[in-house]
């Protein structure tokens, strides 16, 4: 539930895969 929010655009994880985040 960490990418709840990016879960929806984007399945991956965040810091293994776009750094859209940083």
């Amino acid at each position: 539930r960490e990418n709840v929010a990016m879960g929806k655009a984007q399945p991956q994880p965040h810091r293994s895969g776009p750094h859209r985040l940083l």
